[in-house]
């Protein structure tokens, strides 16, 4: 299955830790000239898109106030929790634009917006999911940071084989 996985250390020290993939040989080879072109095409797209991001973050006057000062990353976390933890209504602008313009959503609308203006300025940062709840991770001061933006799961069914009586 995939996913991402945390190793814990007894102790301080060296540990060598194995991974196997079950990822196609061909992946782990040289890539051709045309593959290679398809990587760079899509890295061209991706800081495309970054840079729209970043202007229509501009756009946004409270968001681009503390988005361009120090503790910028920290402001927009306290930004997207002061959203509603409501599903997003209808609307014919692209998802990101929804969120910013409705300041509403649920944990992972909140964790898709924050992750895509973090990257758009510069940061690392990722979204991590389970079956309850998103929320980020974001790159600093040499190691990955937790930050829940909140909101609330849409629906949640928890079942368990402890509740049925055979």
């Amino acid at each position: 299955s995939s996913g991402i996985y945390a190793v814990t250390a007894p102790e301080t020290g060296t540990y060598r830790i194995e991974l196997t993939t079950a990822s196609p040989k061909k992946l782990l080879e040289e890539m051709t000239a045309d593959e290679l072109k398809s990587v760079v095409q899509m890295e061209q797209s991706r800081r495309e898109d970054l840079q729209s991001i970043r202007t229509l973050v501009m756009r946004q006057k409270d968001i681009a106030t503390f988005m361009t000062s120090k503790g910028g990353l920290a402001q927009l976390a306290i930004w997207f929790r002061g959203f509603e933890a409501k599903p997003l209504l209808p609307s014919n602008l692209t998802l990101l634009e929804t969120i910013l313009q409705q300041k509403r959503g649920i944990c992972r609308h909140r964790s898709l917006a924050f992750v895509a203006i973090a990257q758009a300025f510069g940061y690392k940062a990722r979204m991590v999911t389970n079956e309850a709840h998103a929320f980020v991770e974001v790159f600093v001061d040499e190691e990955w940071r937790y930050v829940d933006l909140g909101g609330q799961t849409e629906k949640l069914n928890v079942t368990s084989p402890f509740d049925t009586v055979p």
